[in-house]
């Protein structure tokens, strides 16, 4: 089992990350109570098993316990998975798994919203326009948009219409994060014909640009996505996000 991180070492009240020290005295209060209950191992493997997508698990590693030390408990894996704040991250998981009531939700998320450094990723809009600019690929999901920019450009294709093709894509840029191929046992354990399917389909439906980066990894029926780890982004949008139609 992981080791049990101390809650006082990430305790809201002891650290500048991120402007807590703005928050009121009643938000720092339950902050500090929801963040007690949700660094530790349980909550965390709640978290790994509920919360978060198994393209967020593999681009952690795929191994709970290594995870869980390496990003010293369940803040620091949602902060990593997530590229949110830590105020954020401690609601987010709270309500996740049902340490925090709804209402205690809504105005947390209110608050933390008022004085957050990071508020601008509150909106999903300014998050993708950031993203699209500073990375040669983003993947965006959510549970009805999806959308991938290459080069800072929309592609035009129907990806909801094509989920097991978007979660091609999705894992090629979440291993390749770690310089790691898709083998073809992570789309299909029965059949080494479904990876080989999907990638022609993706072929038809991006950029030769971005499919000639796409290429055949060194064991049969797997493929890399030869691009830098700091130029893909992957964005899981929260259930209550939407977006504006793209121009």
């Amino acid at each position: 089992m992981p080791t049990e991180t101390n809650p006082n070492s990430t305790n809201c009240s002891g650290t500048q990350d991120d402007a807590e020290e703005a928050f009121s005295p009643e938000v720092m209060a339950k902050l500090e109570e929801a963040e007690m209950r949700v660094q530790n191992v349980p909550a965390a493997k709640l978290l790994w098993d509920r919360l978060l997508t198994e393209p967020e698990r593999e681009s952690l590693g795929g191994d709970f316990e290594a995870c869980y030390e390496k990003y010293k408990g369940s803040i620091g894996i949602w902060r990593h998975a997530r590229n949110t704040s830590k105020p954020r991250a401690i609601i987010q998981i709270a309500c996740g798994i049902d340490l925090l009531s709804e209402p205690d939700y809504r105005w947390l998320h209110r608050e933390i919203s008022m004085v957050d450094p990071m508020s601008d990723d509150e909106d999903p809009g300014v998050r993708v326009e950031l993203a699209r600019k500073s990375h040669l690929l983003l993947v965006v999901r959510g549970n009805t948009t999806h959308r991938v920019y290459w080069r800072g450009n929309l592609i035009e294709a129907d990806w909801s219409g094509n989920p097991k093709v978007l979660n091609l894509i999705w894992q090629l840029g979440a291993r390749a994060k770690h310089r790691e191929p898709v083998s073809w046992d992570d789309v299909d354990r029965n059949s080494q014909k479904t990876i080989v399917h999907q990638r022609a389909r993706l072929k038809k439906m991006i950029p030769e640009a971005l499919d000639a980066v796409i290429q055949p990894g060194a064991n049969p029926g797997s493929y890399k996505l030869d691009l830098p780890p700091e130029q893909i982004h992957l964005m899981q949008l929260e259930p209550d996000d939407w977006l504006l139609k793209a121009d």
